[in-house]
């Protein structure tokens, strides 16, 4: 099979035009979540920001900034990461509409982790993939920059742990095909399968395509989340052109739009992809418990993305996980709550540790004391450390916990 370049580069978005990094603007946010970075929460309106230095003015104070959310004016100053923030204009008819649109879109998903919904448009070359995007016009990407791409819904994105060898197509009745993609357009497209045949199919026969390309790590430059699914990365070109659009790379985004921004992406690694070295049942308790992984209310189960992909894990039973912290770790940082449809007698504690077994947090919560509360804790870089689910004193039957937006800060 003749090999296919894999570049490093990611895709190319356009014509990039100059801007100023740094300026900053006012009233951008009316009210907003601020993770500075020492995962501590801040709740206000941000009257500026500066990208290029990683700040926001919040309240008229200065804060160095790891993400924001944004969220409602009616959200108060005590919200926690658990708190649904109900994001401006939530359930405007536009907004919904937006959304219920991009979920019958296809999404294509970089190899440095950008997701754009959209449809197949038509290439300027067999190398390059032509992208119809709801709001960014003229998206080409090399095939090489393209990690997964989903054709028809955006439901039906599912990725390899780890890159295929192969580029992999799966069929609309969910047949798998191995080999390597030559041209992707909306008609039709060209595949060489694994024996060195080359054939031709028709698009609409393909639900989705993996592409062998290696994954990127995060870079280090600002990401927007948006609300219709869009996760896009600055290319070193990001500017405030007014109090109500953000110029990145050469698109305007309206700050409407705008669920989350993380200054570095590089920065927040969510709970869910720091490696779990065990998982194992903890006390009194033999059986092995639930671990469930779901969207945070706020995303779910209208929303196509996750707010800076961050999701929640949900806890039935006691249980000890044990975590091998990224090399760059700084801080772990959650909020643990009971559910709401938890056990009347449900009482139990939330502890982490670090590589010693020496307690880091301890947060007792019950039925009558539900949480939510945050969790702030320094780990070390390329150690283990373990959170526990701990039965109290009524026993483990009904104990559950939510760990809500959990995410470790490089």
């Amino acid at each position: 099979m003749m090999p296919r370049f894999r570049s490093a580069f990611v895709a190319s978005l356009g014509t990039i035009a100059s801007a100023a990094i740094g300026t900053p603007a006012q009233s951008m946010f009316d009210r907003a979540m601020v993770i500075d970075r020492e995962g501590e929460t801040h709740i206000g309106a941000i009257e500026a920001i500066d990208f290029a230095a990683g700040t926001v003015v919040m309240d008229n104070r200065s804060i160095e900034a790891a993400a924001v959310l944004n969220a409602a004016s009616s959200i108060s100053e005590n919200a926690t990461l658990a708190t649904e923030l109900s994001p401006p204009d939530s359930y405007s008819t536009s907004r919904l509409h937006r959304i219920a649109e991009a979920r019958n879109l296809g999404i294509l998903v970089t190899t440095a982790g950008d997701r754009f919904p959209g449809k197949l448009g038509k290439a300027s070359s067999e190398s390059r993939v032509a992208w119809a995007h709801p709001h960014f016009d003229g998206l080409e990407f090399p095939i090489e920059s393209i990690s997964v791409l989903a054709i028809n819904q955006i439901d039906e994105l599912v990725a390899s742990a780890q890159t295929p060898v192969e580029d992999r197509l799966v069929l609309q009745n969910r047949d798998t095909m191995e080999g390597l993609v030559l041209d992707l357009q909306p008609q039709q497209m060209e595949f060489e399968n694994s024996s060195g045949a080359q054939i031709i199919l028709e698009t609409e026969r393909v639900r989705a395509i993996e592409f062998a390309n290696p994954r990127e790590t995060v870079p280090s430059e600002p990401r927007l989340w948006l609300d219709e699914g869009t996760v896009i990365t600055s290319e070193g070109q990001l500017d405030l052109m007014s109090t109500d659009t953000i110029m990145i790379n050469t698109f305007e985004v309206p700050t409407v739009l705008i669920r989350a921004i993380a200054f570095d992406a590089s920065e927040i690694v969510p709970l869910i992809d720091v490696r779990l070295l065990k998982r194992e049942s903890l006390g009194s308790f033999r059986l092995l418990p639930d671990f469930v992984v779901t969207a945070h209310p706020d995303d779910g189960p209208t929303l196509p993305a996750t707010a800076l992909s961050l999701r929640d894990i949900h806890l039935a039973g006691p249980q000890r996980l044990v975590f091998q912290a990224p090399e760059k770790a700084r801080r772990l940082i959650f909020a643990a709550s009971i559910p709401a449809a938890a056990d009347y007698n449900t009482d139990c504690s939330i502890i982490v540790r670090n590589a010693l077994g020496s307690e880091l947090s301890r947060v007792s919560l019950s039925t009558a004391q539900p949480g939510p509360v945050n969790v702030n804790v320094t780990i070390d870089g390329g150690s283990e450390f373990v959170i526990e689910l701990d039965e109290g004193a009524n026993g483990p039957i009904g104990d559950a916990v939510t760990l809500s937006r959990p995410m470790v800060l490089q």
